[in-house]
């Protein structure tokens, strides 16, 4: 059996902090060598769920070496699959604030800050996901200002971390159980193993940096993203007052909080190459080449590639619900309609009519929008009735096409 952590380390009196799975303090070398370390203990002993987290995340400070990121120095997680045995790890001492405590006493940080501390975090998010590890709870608490610099911080906490590579502790996160992040709640919290989801959360944080205000969800009860609610749009206002820096900042945040996982920042870098970009010159549009490079700048901050990419997605399923009418239509003897071109991605205006009568039934929409990074959802006047990842569901057909007879019915007075 491993030893435990005070054969070798002392408990600072009064320096107990509480974490989502584990009961943390500082603690210093009983030789009085090397200064003070961080100790994390799990906190239920015999969850079984809860030491498989606690291994993973172990299993992620071994995996990672960077700058932001602290030093694994001790653990016995090994131990991982005995419930006797009570589990600790023992990191480096980072000496700093975590970002919430700075923002609380100091207030939203100047622009420069704020950019300086989200590239850096990108660094270590980059890092992470091309190591295969995805933190999943990025929030205020778990980011460390090193030496309170905050061009140097130190991401934390990857007790709900996934490793895209797999290992022998199974799914430690159960289909359908919710990953909870009260900083921003995103659409996809419901089983999120995608990285998209940390670059989110970063956008997330880089507005709570320059307001102060955590942003809770991606939409208010206004249908507001964080920036555009009145107060967000005030301190961010204050923060960049010059008009056209005060642009890019909104529309990086316009993409950055947006519903449909696709259309947001597909990564680290993306993201990364928006903020550089925020304190990049003003082109001068007074000549042809300023007034390009703005249509450039304009061009790019569409994220035309995601939209086009989520209008082809959409489009296959778009493509399924006319062929199930067709088929329909043929079988039954009825004459399949379909509304002209709908500028709308995902939505399709469909209708069957017996082949006798002399005038068009009310047409129905169909409408498909991508939930989260898997998912699809069709809306029937709002209602949804079919949610899946596959066009050939037979689920999709038989909610395509029952909504296509009882339209039907209910048009010819026989509901």
């Amino acid at each position: 059996m491993a030893s435990g952590w005070n054969e070798t380390w002392e408990r600072v009196p009064k320096s107990e902090l509480q974490g989502g799975q584990g009961a943390s303090f500082l603690a210093t070398w009983k030789d009085g060598t090397n200064g003070r370390v961080f100790v994390k203990e799990l906190r239920r002993p015999r969850d079984a769920k809860a030491r498989k987290r606690f291994r993973r995340e172990v299993a992620a400070y071994e995996t990672l070496n960077h700058h932001g990121l602290p030093n694994l120095v001790a653990d016995n997680s090994i131990e991982w699959e005995d419930a006797t045995v009570p589990l600790y790890l023992v990191l480096e001492c980072i000496k700093g604030d975590t970002l919430a405590r700075r923002i609380s006493q100091d207030g939203p940080m100047p622009p420069e800050s704020a950019v300086a501390c989200a590239l850096g975090i990108s660094g270590v998010l980059e890092y992470c996901h091309a190591e295969g590890v995805i933190h999943r709870d990025l929030k205020p608490s778990n980011v460390m200002l090193r030496g309170n610099d905050a061009a140097s911080p130190v991401v934390v906490d990857f007790g709900l971390s996934f490793n895209e590579g797999g290992d022998d502790l199974g799914d430690v996160t159960r289909t359908g159980e919710e990953i909870a992040n009260r900083f921003l709640r995103l659409p996809e919290a419901w089983g999120n193993q995608n990285a998209i989801s940390d670059v989110t959360q970063l956008a997330g944080l880089f507005f709570y940096m320059l307001t102060g205000l955590e942003p809770h969800v991606l939409l208010d009860h206004n249908g507001n993203m964080p920036h555009r609610r009145d107060e967000g749009g005030r301190l961010l206002r204050a923060q960049v007052s010059e008009e056209r820096q005060f642009l890019r900042l909104a529309s990086l945040l316009d993409r950055a909080f947006q519903t449909n996982s696709a259309e947001r920042f597909q990564s680290a870098a993306d993201l990364r190459v928006a903020i550089e970009g925020l304190l990049a010159p003003v082109p001068d549009t007074s000549d042809l080449e300023g007034l390009e490079a703005h249509l450039d700048e304009v061009l790019d901050q569409t994220n035309r590639a995601a939209i086009a990419a989520t209008t082809a997605k959409l489009g296959i399923f778009v493509a399924k619900a006319a062929a199930l009418m067709n088929g329909l239509a043929e079988s039954k003897g009825l004459r399949p309609l379909q509304q002209g071109y709908v500028y709308q991605p995902g939505s399709v205006d469909l209708a069957l009519m017996d082949m006798v009568a002399t005038k068009p039934p009310p047409y129905v929409r169909y409408r498909f929008e991508l939930r989260g990074s898997l998912d699809v959802v069709l809306k029937v006047d709002d209602e949804e009735i079919w949610t899946g990842q596959a066009a050939t569901d037979p689920a999709l057909a038989n909610a395509v096409q029952r909504n296509l007879i009882e339209s039907f019915l209910k048009a010819e007075g026989r509901p």
